[in-house]
């Protein structure tokens, strides 16, 4: 009886071991199959059954990993991936996936940490190189996302990853048309590739070619009608196009393909709101909100409306409207005859009729349209509604007025630098600090300019010489210098007239005492525009900031640490570059390429449109 006891408990123990696992099995195998049908949640709940009876359970911590991925909640996720590497240090695919969730929480410097641990344990790992590149360019990191995508295709020419991945490297540099060269090269290798399309429709959307992105949006659905990314797009498409009904309509089929993703929703609430239709965005919050209930955003938006809510605008208008409006127009007044003349200084004509001729005309009506409702309302005390549409009236008249003011009216602190920029050729001042100049001039600032040579060699016609001269001469009208000089030393061969042009720069800034000096750079790679870089640095050796700025032939080593926005100033730089029409057919003069390039200094800067600059040297006055 003894010996018969423990052989039976090893029995019933095997029995029972044998029955628990093949239940956290079936729990595991119904949790696959929920993830599967995108069932995230309920998938959730049988994966952290299995767990609760087998915590080492690989399968399980892997699948519960990427549902808190595909659920955004990436904290959890990582969690779940850091579990997997505690039992399995050595999971290659686990640490790339835990580099993505890291990335895509913004934890960017972590995430390039894991991947390049990774690519030091396997050196040709493509997919490792291949996330690498992609978190760095998604921290913006573009030249360092450049080279290893570049790595990549110099083993395989057709790497459809690295080819798409490149392609958004440049796109986020401006340069478009490479980037659409290696979409279409991709699409050629795979045609079938709905992700490819997608690319490029973002690509197109990017550059404002809404219609053309709308039918390679289109073109991917057909390859993959249940992508939810895709419609998400379209959404985002119509959003910016104003086509609002279309927009909730492409992020409602988003949020049916994708239930457990809150993101479609959420934009979809931002239309709403956009097109002034309150209720449908606060019903889309709450439906948020009940997925989602800690969704920050979601809770921020709603609190908008609410605070807005509780105002009764009719009560305030009815209220305040007269003595509101009235004093409102007194104060327009004041304002326009005290900043007119720096209103005048926009060198838009345009806007220099409106503010002269147009503004004086609308408040004096203004004022009229008061004079005649309020006899009106003497006359006819019942007579509300035609009152209501004369207020109306004027309120759109107060508005566009107000508008122009705050737009063009509104000056900077003064600043009465004393500017001077120093080029090589008639164009270069304008394509490195063109956008800068502009904003200095409209603070105030005095601003002469040195050109060193005509640039007679960028020319063919025998007039050619006179002809860049007199595009130069334009820009300098149309930018208001006080005064431009343009030198005659020959066009390639500045660096044999170093000490003179030293002995010219040394008598400007003697005689004019500039704040600031614009350069080229030492970077440069064009030999007249070091030449240039050098005779500045001697020539402003003393009591000067020196700033050099970049241009189409500055090299990569050029880094800048110096940006000056230029949202407001980015079509008088596109216009001063329209003047000099003998080089429209260069490739660098391409506005677009002018453009781009701006775009992305103020991507780095964090603004819409930069100038960068490497600052030499700084002297405060």
């Amino acid at each position: 009886m003894r010996k018969i006891f423990p052989a039976v408990t090893i029995i019933l123990l095997i029995i029972f071991n044998f029955s628990w696992s093949q239940k956290y099995l079936q729990e595991y195998e119904e949790g696959y199959k929920l993830f599967k049908e995108k069932k995230y949640i309920q998938a959730k709940e049988y994966l952290e059954k299995v767990l609760l009876n087998n915590p080492t359970h690989i399968p399980s911590l892997k699948l519960l990993a990427e549902i808190y991925t595909r659920l955004n909640r990436y904290e959890e996720a990582i969690f779940h991936y850091k579990r997997v590497l505690l039992i399995n240090p050595l999971d290659i695919n686990t640490k790339i996936n835990l580099g993505y969730v890291y990335a895509w929480s913004g934890k960017y410097d972590r995430s390039i940490a894991i991947f390049k641990e990774v690519i030091e344990e396997e050196p040709e790992n493509i997919a490792a190189k291949k996330g690498l590149a992609t978190v760095l360019r998604w921290a913006h990191r573009f030249e360092e996302a450049e080279n290893i995508y570049l790595e990549i295709l110099k083993k395989d020419s057709e790497n459809i990853d690295a080819l798409m991945g490149l392609a958004k490297v440049y796109s986020f540099l401006g340069r478009f048309s490479i980037a659409l060269n290696l979409i279409e090269k991709a699409i050629r290798i795979s045609p079938d590739n709905s992700e490819l399309y997608k690319a490029k429709g973002e690509i197109l959307a990017w550059q404002n070619r809404f219609q053309e992105a709308e039918i390679i949006y289109r073109k991917a659905l057909t390859l993959n009608p249940r992508d939810p990314e895709i419609y998400h797009n379209l959404g985002n498409l119509y959003s910016w196009s104003k086509k609002f009904p279309k927009a909730i309509l492409a992020y409602e089929k988003a949020y049916q393909l994708a239930p457990s993703n809150t993101t479609s929703l959420l934009e979809m609430a931002k239309v709403y709101l956009q097109w002034n239709k309150i209720s449908h965005a606060k019903k889309v919050l709450l439906k948020i909100l009940k997925i989602d209930s800690k969704n920050a955003q979601a809770l921020k938006l709603l609190q908008e409306i609410k605070q807005k809510s509780k105002w009764n605008i009719k009560q305030i208008i009815d209220k305040f409207i007269e003595p509101v409006f009235f004093i409102l127009i007194l104060f327009l007044v004041l304002i326009y005859y005290y900043k007119k003349k720096h209103i005048l200084k926009r060198r838009n004509k345009f806007y220099q009729i409106f503010i002269q001729f147009l503004l004086p005309f609308l408040l004096f009506i203004t004022m009229g349209g008061f004079a005649l409702f309020n006899f009106v309302e003497m006359i006819q005390p019942y007579a509300d509604f035609y009152i209501k549409i004369l207020k109306l009236i004027i309120i759109g008249i107060l508005a566009i007025s107000f508008y122009i003011l705050a737009r063009f009216g509104s000056s900077p602190k003064q600043r009465k630098n004393v500017i001077l920029a120093i080029g090589a050729h008639p164009d270069d001042i304008e394509l490195g600090c063109g956008g800068t100049l502009a904003k200095f001039k409209d603070q105030g600032s005095k601003i002469y300019g040195i050109i060193f040579s005509s640039g007679e060699k960028g020319v063919k016609a025998l007039k050619g010489k006179e002809k860049r001269k007199k595009e130069a001469y334009k820009v300098a009208r149309y930018l208001g210098f006080d005064y431009l000089w343009i030198c005659e030393f020959k066009d390639t061969e500045l660096q044999e007239n170093i000490p003179q042009m030293v002995k010219e720069i040394e008598d400007r800034i003697r005689q004019l005492k500039p704040d600031i000096v614009f350069t080229h750079s030492p970077e440069d790679i064009h030999q007249d525009h070091r030449a240039v870089f050098e005779a500045t640095k001697i020539a402003s050796r003393e009591n000067v900031s020196l700033l050099c700025y970049e241009d189409v032939r500055t090299s990569h080593e050029f880094i800048p640490n110096f940006f000056v926005d230029i949202e407001d100033y980015i079509d008088d730089k596109l216009k001063l570059i329209k003047f000099h029409k003998s080089q429209r057919k260069k490739q660098y003069m391409d506005l677009e390429c002018i453009k781009g390039r701006a775009a992305h200094r103020g991507l780095q800067a964090g603004v819409k449109y930069a100038e960068a600059f490497y600052v030499y040297k700084i002297v405060e006055k």
